[in-house]
Parts: structure tokens; C-alpha cells; sequence
């Protein structure tokens, strides 16, 4: 579906689509009220993930850099990509250990999460933890919920509903995070997210890929090698070596 409207740089009306994620005026303003929508949306994280092991971006266009530049400022040299779910028992017991390889390669190791919804419940989980990020609350209710799983996630009887006043309790505004909730966009992002976990074949979670490499097994050290060899490797070429 296109409506038409007026291009300032076509001497006639063109057709766009009703929903595009380019600005509607083409002045400076406008390119940086997009720059900030695409990050609150998480799209530089996915563009991240695109380009992980890359060292080169080249923006080519008329534009003024402003999207290169906040993709550049969140590219690091190796990226971990994790797919999860909020409801996982082992994802919990992930979580300090992937926070811990964090800290120790701060500059050279960057997170995407990508959401694998398997249990059931989980994608309204998803969704709080998504209109979380939209209030600067993301990993405060992320911790908190993981922190209380066991009260909402048992699997014979899950109560995700528990999970609001949880995030409530790490300073959540709820009446927002509901209407947040029911954006088009969230529900857009999980089925992109499902998509993706289903081409990629991923059938259980934790499922990491490093650099776009998947562990060659399952495990906590399995995982620290592979990035600490991403590492090494990616030191080695900055030097100039191989």
C-alpha cells in the first residue's frame, strides 16, 4: 500500500510506502530523530549483528552520517549473538557468565540478543523487556525477572502475568510498558526474531554464534574459548597480522 506525496527533490509526485523507516523531511532534524528511532528499536543491534567481523562500513548516499556514525559507535570487533528466552532455566545460568565475558573484553565484545520465545508465556515477556529498553529500564527488569523466573516460569503452571509487578518492583513504568507493549512493532520484532531462529535451525536456548560462529559444543568454556579466540584473532589483524 503507497500513498502519494509530495518528494522535495522530484519535480512530480511520487508513490511511498504507508510505513518506511527513512525521515519524511530531508533536513538535519529529521535524519536525527531517525538515527534515534532506529537505535531505541534496536535496529543498529540487528545491523550489528549483520556486520559481525567486519571492519569496514562504507556509507554511501547523500545523507549527513549520522546512522553510520551510531552504527560505528556500537561495532566492536567481535560480536556474541545470543538467542533467548526470558522463560529458560539455562539462559538464567548464562547470564553472569555472558555478563562476565563482557566486562572482561569491554572494548572488543558487543551483545545482540535475538529472542527465542519456546516457553509459554515467553513472548509477553519479550515484549516487557522490549518496552523496558524504551525507558532506559532494560537490564534492571531483565535481571529482575531472571532473578525471580522460578515464581512465573514453572512449566507445568507458567504465570507470566507475575512478571509485571516484578518489573514494576525495578522501577517500571507499567501503564507505558503495556501500551508499549501493544505497538505493531513488538510484535513485528518477535516474529522477525522467530523467522530468523527458524532458518538458522536454532531448536533450544541458550544458542550463541560468535562472529557468526556457532560453539563447536555446548558449554560455559566452550563459549569463553571461541570469544577469547574471536579476540585474539581480531587483535592479530588490527596489528596487522593474520
Amino acid at each position: 500500500m503507497s500513498t502519494w506525496r509530495e518528494h522535495p527533490l522530484c519535480a512530480s509526485p511520487t508513490p511511498w510506502p504507508a510505513r518506511f523507516w527513512g525521515p519524511e523531511r530531508l533536513d538535519p532534524t529529521a535524519w536525527r530523530e531517525l538515527a534515534g528511532r532506529l537505535i531505541i528499536d534496536d535496529e543498529i543491534a540487528r545491523l550489528c549483528a549483520v556486520l559481525a567481523g567486519a571492519d569496514r562500513v562504507i556509507d554511501v548516499g547523500g545523507g549527513t552520517g549520522l546512522l553510520t556514525q551510531a552504527l560505528a559507535a556500537q561495532v566492536a570487533p567481535v560480536t556474541i549473538v545470543e538467542f533467548f528466552d526470558p522463560a529458560c532455566e539455562t539462559c538464567r545460568a548464562f547470564y553472569p557468565i555472558v555478563k562476565s565475558l563482557m566486562a572482561k573484553y569491554p572494548d572488543d565484545v558487543r551483545l545482540v540478543i535475538r529472542y527465542a520465545p519456546f516457553h509459554q508465556g515467553s513472548d509477553q515477556v519479550v515484549k516487557l523487556l522490549e518496552a523496558a529498553k524504551r525507558q532506559g529500564k532494560y537490564q534492571a527488569v531483565l535481571e529482575a525477572v531472571l532473578q525471580a523466573q522460578p515464581t512465573w516460569a514453572d512449566h507445568g503452571r507458567p504465570n507470566p502475568d507475575l512478571t509485571f509487578e516484578i518489573a514494576k518492583s525495578a522501577g517500571l513504568d507499567i501503564e507505558r510498558a503495556r501500551e508499549d507493549m501493544a505497538r505493531p512493532e513488538m510484535q513485528a520484532l518477535l516474529a522477525h526474531d522467530v523467522e530468523d531462529l527458524t532458518a538458522l535451525q536454532v531448536s533450544r536456548t541458550p544458542t550463541f554464534f560468535v562472529n557468526g560462529c556457532s560453539l563447536p559444543s555446548f558449554g560455559p568454556d566452550q563459549l569463553a574459548a571461541l570469544v577469547a579466540e574471536e579476540v585474539a584473532k581480531a587483535k592479530r589483524k588490527a596489528d596487522g597480522g593474520w
